[in-house]
């Protein structure tokens, strides 16, 4: 630059000078504002991924409705790129809370992955025990040592009292004490009061963990309604980068080539049944 045009510039700005820092500071909030918002994006990750890895989170959920047989579990643990298949039971049962029918996510407690974060109180121990979502106890006032009464698992009336008292119960006690208030890395993003759709389907809104002889096998007939598979492979990968998400893609589609003849094959064997 000439030096008459630097003292051109000079002038210029001394001429305008309110509106020169006015643009100056504009460009300087929408600079720290971008570096804001993406630091803090990048903070939500690496939070969010230290809480899958320190409860270890499962890497992918097979869910089938005719339920998963022990050779299914068998079969998901010879894919390539599986390490740890777990199976286990789900189920939704309600409760009226507040005068309003609410729906849970109830599972039992899963050794060596999806790890519960006890925010208070302690885990279930016994049958009759429960642990529940924390975020749910304060919205309805619920404490350690209070008891929930569960609906039959059959269908509801309008005012949530059972209409079928041989429907299927897949738990085998319906009240449970509160023991612990918990967090789940299943739910650690939550949109209004739901956690995704019930198969009855309504709302969840809240989970809980109970122990495992508080299910009901033959209710099941003897299967598995969900599996949760973890991949050593994937351990060496942040959860929200491409080289997770391209061996996911790779690890999924293994297992849906196992698994989709073998769905097929159980849905013909219960139609013709």
């Amino acid at each position: 630059m000439k030096k008459s045009q630097f003292v051109e510039l000079l002038a210029n700005i001394k001429a305008t000078l309110v509106s020169f820092f006015s643009i100056v500071m504009f460009v300087a909030l929408g600079v720290g504002l971008f570096l804001g918002i993406h630091g803090s994006a990048r903070a939500l990750e690496d939070a969010a991924n230290r809480m899958f890895e320190e409860n270890s989170f499962h890497d992918f959920e097979v869910i089938f409705p005719y339920g998963l047989s022990d050779d299914d579990i068998a079969a998901l643990k010879k894919v390539e790129g599986v390490d740890e298949v777990t199976p286990t039971y789900i189920t939704y049962p309600q409760q009226v809370v507040d005068d309003t029918t609410h729906t849970m996510s109830v599972r039992p407690l899963t050794e060596g992955v999806d790890g519960y974060m006890v925010k208070s109180g302690s885990l279930p121990t016994k049958k009759g025990e429960i642990a529940i979502g924390d975020r749910y106890a304060a919205r309805h006032h619920l404490v350690i040592g209070d008891t929930i009464t569960f609906i039959h698992d059959a269908d509801v009336d309008d005012e949530g009292k059972s209409t079928d008292e041989d429907g299927m119960k897949y738990l085998t006690t319906d009240s449970y004490k509160i023991v612990g208030l918990v967090g789940n890395p299943n739910f650690i993003s939550q949109l209004g009061e739901t956690l995704g759709m019930s198969d009855k389907g309504t709302g969840i809104e809240t989970f809980g963990c109970v122990t495992d002889d508080s299910f009901d096998p033959e209710a099941f007939q003897g299967m598995y309604p969900c599996a949760l598979v973890r991949s050593n492979q994937m351990r060496g990968h942040e959860t929200f980068t491409d080289e997770y998400r391209d061996l996911a893609r790779s690890i999924k589609a293994a297992i849906m080539e196992v698994g989709e003849p073998r769905a097929e094959a159980r849905f013909a064997e219960i139609k013709g049944e």
